[in-house]
C-alpha cells in the first residue's frame, strides 16, 4: 500500500444507500400525496437526483400541483432504513478489514447525521475499523468546504501525501481535489454520470472492492 491513512465517506462509498438520498425522496413525496407509481415508472427514476426524479414523475403522472419534499421523510424512511435495510457495498467490509490488517489508520467523514448512520455502522460491525467518526453537521460546514477533510487529517495524524480520501460524490471529489488530497473514487450509480471528470481528478477509480482487494493481495 502506498498510503498510511484513509478518510472514508460513508453513503455511496461504503454503504449502498444513495437511492434513499436521491430518487426515493421524490417517490416518497409523490406517494404521500396519494399518487400511485408503477414499478416501471419507479425504475425510470433510478440513478436520478431528487429534483430530476420529481420532474420525471410529474411528467409521467401528469401532476400539475406543486409537491414539496416531505418533512416526514427523515423519520419515516431514513431512520428505519439505516436501522434495518441498508447494506455495505459488495466487499466493502472485507476491504476495511484488509486495510486495518495492513496497519492503515482510518476514519469516517460523512455528511449524514450520526444519529441516522450509527445503527447501520453498528449492525455491520464497522466501528472497529475507524479511529473516529466525524460529520459535516459537527464541523459546521458541508463538503463543499474541505474543513471536514482537514480536521480528519489532523486528527489522524497524517499528511496529504500519505493519506487517501475515499469518496463517490463528484462535488466532494472536486472539493478534496482542489484542497490537494489524494482521491480514490468509488463507483456508484448516482455518481457515474460524472465519471470522465472524476477520473481526471482521482488517483484510482474503484469499480469493485473485490477486484481491488485481489489486486492488492497479488
Amino acid at each position: 500500500m502506498n498510503f498510511s491513512y484513509a478518510i472514508f465517506d460513508l453513503d455511496g462509498t461504503l454503504l449502498d444507500s444513495m437511492t434513499y438520498w436521491r430518487n426515493n425522496i421524490a417517490l416518497f413525496a409523490v406517494k404521500e400525496k396519494g399518487y400511485s407509481v408503477s414499478k416501471q415508472t419507479e425504475e425510470k427514476t433510478y440513478g436520478m437526483y431528487a429534483d430530476k426524479a420529481m420532474a420525471l414523475l410529474r411528467c409521467e403522472l401528469n401532476i400539475t400541483e406543486d409537491i414539496p419534499f416531505s418533512s416526514n421523510y427523515r423519520e419515516a424512511v431514513l431512520r428505519p432504513t439505516y436501522e434495518n435495510i441498508i447494506e455495505p457495498k459488495p466487499h466493502a467490509i472485507e476491504f476495511l478489514r484488509l486495510l486495518k490488517a495492513k496497519g492503515i489508520k482510518m476514519c469516517l467523514a460523512t455528511a449524514t447525521d450520526r444519529d441516522l448512520f450509527m445503527p447501520a455502522v453498528k449492525k455491520h460491525g464497522m466501528e472497529e475499523f475507524f479511529e473516529f467518526m466525524i460529520t459535516t453537521s459537527e464541523v459546521g460546514k458541508s463538503k463543499a468546504s474541505s474543513d471536514i477533510y482537514d480536521i480528519a487529517l489532523e486528527r489522524l495524524g497524517g499528511t496529504k501525501e500519505n493519506t487517501v480520501v475515499f469518496e463517490d460524490a463528484p462535488y466532494c471529489i472536486n472539493t478534496a481535489s482542489k484542497a490537494g488530497y489524494r482521491i480514490f473514487a468509488i463507483d456508484d450509480d448516482y455518481s457515474r454520470y460524472d465519471r470522465e471528470n472524476t477520473e481526471k481528478l482521482c488517483e484510482r477509480y474503484i469499480t469493485d472492492y473485490g477486484m481491488f482487494i485481489k489486486e492488492i493481495l497479488n
